[in-house]
């Protein structure tokens, strides 16, 4: 299985996590295979979006094919990287947000445990 992590950093990604129902994909679908069990969507925002040529990208990842990880700064030495950073220094092909988080850039606006580690217990 492949690492997928979730992280916490400066970052502003929003990526949308959703699983494939199935393995078949009709071609009039808007989803591009891009990896077994990986799949990435593009739509139009709905409209009255104050951004005209805004786009929302949806990644469908099948979780039999990856394997996913919480990896916190706030528990791995308070340091700050960015997506393509947690990848290389811990060998992922991909990093999602896991989630907004308040200013400091550390502690995310909602619970979250990783095992015993409490990033924000409210």
């Amino acid at each position: 299985m492949r690492a997928v992590s979730s992280f916490l950093s400066i970052s502003s990604i929003l990526i949308c996590l959703a699983a494939v129902s199935s393995d078949a994909m009709s071609e009039n679908a808007p989803w591009r295979k891009v990896d077994d069990g990986l799949f990435l969507g593009q739509f139009d925002p709905p409209d009255g979006t104050p951004v005209k040529d805004s786009k929302i990208l949806i990644l469908k990842i099948k979780p039999r094919y990856y394997s996913f990880k919480l990896l916190c700064a706030s528990e791995l030495g308070k340091i700050r990287l960015t997506p393509r950073e947690w990848c290389k220094k811990y060998n992922l092909i991909a990093a999602i947000n896991a989630g907004m988080y308040q200013k400091d850039g550390l502690t995310n606006v909602g619970y979250m445990k990783n095992y015993s580690h409490l990033n924000n217990p409210g």
